[in-house]
């Protein structure tokens, strides 16, 4: 045993379930075997299996932490309900356990019910007021019921603790849903400073700059974006400001990134096919400009003779 468990503190969870699997061919009733395997499992990304010697641990001893490492295995599967269940057994057995109410939270959260979340999060920092990542969660859920200005609350005690990138990003999206671009841009700016390649950064500056009218140097941003990280949302902005400035083609080359990484995008094809049409718009324009400048040239040649 104190060998698998210098193995798992060292990270080597595949030799760590090995070492256990000898273990439990002599010692199958007992729960701590089971229950470190099914920790070097879940590490190991084997989470079906984690649950099963979860379970199997369960069987011999009912604790907290075997209900919430099995919630936690059932979550990365998917099975949102039976985490909640987990969750439930252990807070009964200890309710006063935060990482327990803070993980309720997240899987209301990961299941769409986010003012319920909104509550086991309070309810977490009740009892630990300086547990971060729950303000952070919070301000989170209160953003998705549309209660920005309690969000902003969250926020300012989760920057209390600490200041960081993420939660200056954070608050900077609820000014910018208060229309307040002042205060959205001194939060950018400065998660700027502290995280100058975080592509999400320059997003949310050029969609400030979207807000104040400026097409030109929101494209610039959507631009930096897409140069630190190609992903679809930032090759989408960087396309809907091209399609504002009239750059068409470009807009075509913007939207097919976007469809290469996500061939179903629904919003790339469909600023796609509005931009084919008005680069279509466009040459009819210039061939009725022709058309009309053609037989004006020849009369002046004509006129000249």
């Amino acid at each position: 045993m104190d060998e698998a468990r210098s193995l798992l503190d060292a990270g080597r969870y595949r030799e760590a379930a090995q070492v256990l699997d000898g273990v439990l061919a002599s010692r199958v009733l007992m729960s701590e075997p089971w229950a470190l395997r099914g920790y070097a499992r879940f590490r190991m990304g084997d989470y079906t299996q984690a649950i099963a010697d979860y379970s199997h641990a369960l069987m011999m001893e009912r604790t907290p932490t075997l209900y919430y490492n099995r919630a936690l295995a059932y979550k990365r599967t998917g099975m949102l309900r039976e985490a909640l269940i987990d969750l439930d057994a252990a807070l009964r057995i200890n309710p006063d356990a935060v990482a327990v109410l803070f993980e309720r939270g997240n899987v209301l959260a990961e299941m769409g019910q986010w003012a319920e979340a909104a509550r086991w999060y309070e309810r977490t920092l009740e009892r630990a007021p300086e547990y971060r990542p729950a303000w952070l969660n919070l301000a989170k859920a209160r953003m998705e019921t549309n209660q920005t200005t309690r969000a902003l609350e969250a926020l300012d005690a989760a920057l209390a603790l600490e200041v960081d990138s993420h939660a200056l990003r954070m608050r900077s999206r609820c000014w910018l849903l208060q229309n307040r671009l002042a205060e959205a841009w001194e939060d950018a700016i400065e998660a700027l400073y502290l995280d100058p390649d975080n592509a999400d950064v320059y997003y949310l500056i050029g969609r400030i700059e979207q807000q104040q009218g400026e097409q030109e140097a929101a494209l610039r941003s959507f631009e930096a974006a897409v140069e630190v990280e190609p992903a679809p949302r930032y090759w989408l902005a960087q396309a809907q400001a091209l399609f504002e400035v009239g750059d068409y083609y470009r807009v075509v080359e913007a939207c097919n990134e976007v469809l290469h990484l996500e061939p179903e995008n629904p919003m790339a094809w469909e600023l796609r096919d509005k931009a084919y049409g008005a680069i279509e718009d466009l040459h009819r324009q210039w061939s009725v400009a022709n058309e009309v400048l053609v037989p004006q040239r020849k009369d002046a040649y004509g006129a000249g003779e």
